[in-house]
Protein backbone atom coordinates (compact mmCIF):
# COMPACT_ATOMS: atom_id res chain seq x y z
CA UNK A 1 0.00 0.00 0.00
CA UNK A 2 2.72 2.34 0.98
CA UNK A 3 4.74 1.76 -2.08
CA UNK A 4 1.48 2.09 -4.06
CA UNK A 5 1.27 5.43 -2.65
CA UNK A 6 4.73 6.68 -3.39
CA UNK A 7 4.47 5.39 -7.27
CA UNK A 8 1.20 7.69 -7.18
CA UNK A 9 2.98 10.45 -5.62
CA UNK A 10 5.81 9.84 -8.71
CA UNK A 11 3.60 9.79 -11.24
CA UNK A 12 2.23 13.25 -9.94
CA UNK A 13 5.77 14.15 -10.05
CA UNK A 14 6.14 13.23 -13.70
CA UNK A 15 3.18 15.25 -14.51
CA UNK A 16 4.46 18.52 -12.72
CA UNK A 17 7.66 18.33 -14.77
CA UNK A 18 5.86 17.43 -17.70
CA UNK A 19 3.81 21.45 -17.18
CA UNK A 20 6.77 23.03 -17.15
CA UNK A 21 8.10 25.16 -13.89
CA UNK A 22 11.39 26.07 -12.16
CA UNK A 23 13.81 22.87 -11.95
CA UNK A 24 13.75 21.27 -8.62
CA UNK A 25 16.57 21.77 -5.84
CA UNK A 26 18.69 18.59 -5.94
CA UNK A 27 19.10 18.19 -2.08
CA UNK A 28 22.40 17.55 -0.53
CA UNK A 29 24.12 18.03 3.42
CA UNK A 30 23.29 17.16 6.69
CA UNK A 31 20.10 18.38 8.75
CA UNK A 32 19.59 18.25 12.75
CA UNK A 33 17.04 18.63 14.94
CA UNK A 34 17.48 18.97 18.63
CA UNK A 35 15.53 16.81 20.71
CA UNK A 36 15.65 16.58 24.56
CA UNK A 37 14.22 13.72 26.55
CA UNK A 38 11.94 15.03 29.26
CA UNK A 39 12.84 11.45 31.40
CA UNK A 40 16.62 11.72 30.92
CA UNK A 41 17.03 15.46 30.37
CA UNK A 42 19.60 14.10 27.19
CA UNK A 43 19.40 16.07 24.09
CA UNK A 44 20.48 14.76 21.33
CA UNK A 45 19.35 15.29 17.37
CA UNK A 46 17.75 13.83 15.16
CA UNK A 47 19.25 13.46 11.52
CA UNK A 48 18.74 13.51 7.95
CA UNK A 49 21.05 13.21 5.72
CA UNK A 50 21.01 13.37 1.83
CA UNK A 51 22.30 13.29 -1.93
CA UNK A 52 19.68 13.41 -4.46
CA UNK A 53 22.41 13.67 -7.39
CA UNK A 54 23.25 9.88 -6.96
CA UNK A 55 22.86 7.10 -4.10
CA UNK A 56 26.14 7.28 -2.34
CA UNK A 57 25.53 6.39 1.46
CA UNK A 58 25.81 2.24 1.67
CA UNK A 59 23.19 1.12 4.20
CA UNK A 60 24.30 -0.13 7.76
CA UNK A 61 21.41 -2.62 8.11
CA UNK A 62 20.29 -3.20 4.99
CA UNK A 63 21.38 -5.87 2.13
CA UNK A 64 25.35 -6.07 1.39
CA UNK A 65 26.60 -2.97 -0.85
CA UNK A 66 22.77 -1.73 -0.87
CA UNK A 67 23.14 2.02 -1.96
CA UNK A 68 20.69 4.47 -0.76
CA UNK A 69 19.97 8.77 -1.53
CA UNK A 70 20.97 9.08 2.64
CA UNK A 71 18.61 8.08 5.62
CA UNK A 72 16.78 9.65 8.35
CA UNK A 73 17.32 9.00 11.67
CA UNK A 74 14.93 9.50 14.73
CA UNK A 75 16.30 7.43 17.17
CA UNK A 76 15.75 7.67 20.82
CA UNK A 77 17.54 6.65 23.97
CA UNK A 78 15.36 3.29 24.05
CA UNK A 79 14.96 2.52 20.16
CA UNK A 80 16.42 2.79 17.58
CA UNK A 81 14.41 4.55 13.96
CA UNK A 82 16.43 4.23 11.04
CA UNK A 83 15.80 5.09 7.90
CA UNK A 84 17.44 4.64 4.54
CA UNK A 85 15.87 6.48 1.36
CA UNK A 86 15.35 4.28 -1.18
CA UNK A 87 13.84 6.66 -3.62
CA UNK A 88 13.24 10.82 -3.48
CA UNK A 89 10.92 12.18 -6.36
CA UNK A 90 10.09 16.51 -6.30
CA UNK A 91 6.39 17.11 -6.23
CA UNK A 92 6.65 20.85 -6.72
CA UNK A 93 7.09 23.85 -4.54
CA UNK A 94 10.20 22.97 -2.91
CA UNK A 95 7.81 19.49 -1.24
CA UNK A 96 9.57 16.24 -2.03
CA UNK A 97 8.02 11.98 -1.59
CA UNK A 98 10.68 10.05 0.31
CA UNK A 99 10.36 6.37 0.42
CA UNK A 100 12.54 4.73 2.90
CA UNK A 101 13.11 1.58 4.72
CA UNK A 102 13.50 0.96 7.95
CA UNK A 103 15.96 -2.33 8.05
CA UNK A 104 15.64 -3.52 11.08
CA UNK A 105 11.92 -3.72 11.27
CA UNK A 106 12.62 -6.03 8.23
CA UNK A 107 14.52 -8.20 9.66
CA UNK A 108 12.24 -8.76 12.80
CA UNK A 109 9.80 -9.80 10.15
CA UNK A 110 7.86 -6.85 10.37
CA UNK A 111 6.84 -3.85 7.70
CA UNK A 112 9.55 -1.10 7.47
CA UNK A 113 8.86 0.96 4.53
CA UNK A 114 7.42 4.47 4.56
CA UNK A 115 6.33 7.33 2.41
CA UNK A 116 7.01 11.14 3.82
CA UNK A 117 7.38 14.34 2.76
CA UNK A 118 9.94 16.66 2.96
CA UNK A 119 9.53 20.80 2.17
CA UNK A 120 12.84 22.55 1.44
CA UNK A 121 12.68 26.53 2.69
CA UNK A 122 15.37 27.47 0.20
CA UNK A 123 15.25 31.27 2.73
CA UNK A 124 16.61 30.03 5.56
CA UNK A 125 18.06 26.27 4.08
CA UNK A 126 15.46 24.42 6.26
CA UNK A 127 14.08 20.88 5.65
CA UNK A 128 10.25 20.51 7.46
CA UNK A 129 9.22 17.21 7.93
CA UNK A 130 6.07 15.90 6.98
CA UNK A 131 4.91 19.25 8.19
CA UNK A 132 5.55 19.11 11.73
CA UNK A 133 9.57 19.06 12.64
CA UNK A 134 12.01 21.61 11.21
CA UNK A 135 15.20 20.71 10.71
CA UNK A 136 18.36 23.21 10.56
CA UNK A 137 20.86 22.68 7.97
CA UNK A 138 24.31 21.58 8.98
CA UNK A 139 27.04 23.11 6.93
CA UNK A 140 30.41 20.53 7.17
CA UNK A 141 33.02 22.51 8.76
CA UNK A 142 36.08 20.47 8.19
CA UNK A 143 36.79 20.32 11.57
CA UNK A 144 39.66 18.02 11.39
CA UNK A 145 42.34 20.51 10.80
CA UNK A 146 44.62 21.64 13.83
CA UNK A 147 45.81 21.04 17.29
CA UNK A 148 43.82 19.33 20.13
CA UNK A 149 45.44 18.69 23.60
CA UNK A 150 44.71 17.00 27.31
CA UNK A 151 47.05 17.25 30.08
CA UNK A 152 46.93 15.27 33.56
CA UNK A 153 48.65 14.59 36.27
CA UNK A 154 52.08 13.66 35.23
CA UNK A 155 52.01 14.46 31.47
CA UNK A 156 49.76 15.14 28.38
CA UNK A 157 48.72 14.41 25.15
CA UNK A 158 48.52 16.10 21.72
CA UNK A 159 47.19 15.28 18.87
CA UNK A 160 47.77 17.51 15.77
CA UNK A 161 45.70 16.90 12.54
CA UNK A 162 45.02 17.24 8.92
CA UNK A 163 42.99 15.19 7.93
CA UNK A 164 41.78 16.19 4.79
CA UNK A 165 45.39 16.79 2.87
CA UNK A 166 48.59 15.34 4.00
CA UNK A 167 50.98 17.07 5.45
CA UNK A 168 55.10 16.87 6.53
CA UNK A 169 55.84 16.22 10.26
CA UNK A 170 58.33 17.86 11.63
CA UNK A 171 62.20 16.73 10.56
CA UNK A 172 63.32 15.92 14.17
CA UNK A 173 63.32 12.57 15.20
CA UNK A 174 61.16 10.54 15.12
CA UNK A 175 58.79 11.55 12.63
CA UNK A 176 61.78 12.81 10.12
CA UNK A 177 59.84 15.02 7.67
CA UNK A 178 57.57 12.01 6.54
CA UNK A 179 54.21 12.98 4.81
CA UNK A 180 51.23 12.33 7.15
CA UNK A 181 47.68 13.08 8.05
CA UNK A 182 49.15 13.96 11.65
CA UNK A 183 50.84 12.84 14.49
CA UNK A 184 49.82 12.24 18.59
CA UNK A 185 52.29 12.80 21.07
CA UNK A 186 52.03 11.32 24.44
CA UNK A 187 54.28 12.61 27.29
CA UNK A 188 54.64 11.24 31.12
CA UNK A 189 56.60 10.60 33.64
CA UNK A 190 56.89 7.04 33.23
CA UNK A 191 57.58 7.30 28.54
CA UNK A 192 56.52 9.00 26.07
CA UNK A 193 55.06 7.70 22.61
CA UNK A 194 54.69 8.77 19.18
CA UNK A 195 52.19 7.96 16.59
CA UNK A 196 51.73 8.97 13.07
CA UNK A 197 48.25 8.67 10.67
CA UNK A 198 49.07 6.71 7.78
CA UNK A 199 45.36 6.56 6.78
CA UNK A 200 42.57 8.37 6.81
CA UNK A 201 39.45 5.70 6.48
CA UNK A 202 36.76 7.96 6.18
CA UNK A 203 35.50 11.51 7.45
CA UNK A 204 31.98 12.66 7.54
CA UNK A 205 31.14 15.63 9.66
CA UNK A 206 32.06 15.77 13.28
CA UNK A 207 33.28 12.09 12.74
CA UNK A 208 36.46 10.04 11.52
CA UNK A 209 38.39 7.08 11.33
CA UNK A 210 42.22 6.91 11.13
CA UNK A 211 45.04 4.41 11.22
CA UNK A 212 48.42 4.97 13.17
CA UNK A 213 51.57 3.50 13.25
CA UNK A 214 54.72 3.97 15.61
CA UNK A 215 57.79 5.41 13.34
CA UNK A 216 60.17 3.08 15.38
CA UNK A 217 58.12 -0.08 14.25
CA UNK A 218 56.60 0.16 11.01
CA UNK A 219 56.35 -3.33 10.96
CA UNK A 220 54.13 -3.55 13.07
CA UNK A 221 49.92 -3.32 12.26
CA UNK A 222 48.66 -0.11 12.08
CA UNK A 223 46.10 0.76 15.01
CA UNK A 224 42.64 2.07 14.24
CA UNK A 225 41.11 4.52 16.12
CA UNK A 226 37.68 6.55 15.61
CA UNK A 227 37.65 10.45 16.02
CA UNK A 228 35.06 12.80 17.20
CA UNK A 229 34.15 16.49 17.46
CA UNK A 230 32.17 18.42 19.12
CA UNK A 231 31.05 21.21 17.44
CA UNK A 232 29.74 22.84 20.70
CA UNK A 233 33.32 23.95 22.31
CA UNK A 234 35.57 22.71 19.80
CA UNK A 235 36.68 19.76 21.93
CA UNK A 236 37.86 16.13 20.62
CA UNK A 237 37.39 12.92 21.38
CA UNK A 238 40.00 10.26 21.17
CA UNK A 239 41.11 6.60 22.38
CA UNK A 240 38.63 7.40 25.22
CA UNK A 241 40.01 10.81 26.40
CA UNK A 242 38.51 14.57 25.56
CA UNK A 243 40.88 16.78 24.52
CA UNK A 244 40.76 20.71 23.89
CA UNK A 245 41.80 22.93 21.21
CA UNK A 246 44.54 24.59 21.05
CA UNK A 247 45.00 28.08 19.50
CA UNK A 248 41.65 26.82 17.35
CA UNK A 249 38.21 29.27 17.54
CA UNK A 250 35.16 27.66 18.52
CA UNK A 251 32.87 26.47 15.95
CA UNK A 252 30.33 28.51 16.48
CA UNK A 253 32.50 31.71 14.85
CA UNK A 254 33.50 28.93 12.46
CA UNK A 255 29.88 29.15 11.50
CA UNK A 256 29.54 32.84 11.46
CA UNK A 257 32.16 33.54 9.18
Amino acid sequence: MKRTLFMTCLCAAVTLTACGGSEPTLLEGRWEMPVTEPETGITYPHIIELNMNAPTFVSESGPEGKKTYGFMDFSTTRRIYHYDIDSIVPLGNNLYAVYSIDYNMEIMGMDGSCTDTLRYLPDTKQLVYMNKWTFDFVPDLKPFKGEWEESFSDGSTTVHLSLYQKIKAPDEYPYNGIECYGWIEYSSSVDDSYRIITKVEQVHYNGATIYTVFPDYPEDKPQRFDLSYNPENGTLEYNNSTLSPVNKPTSTSESDK
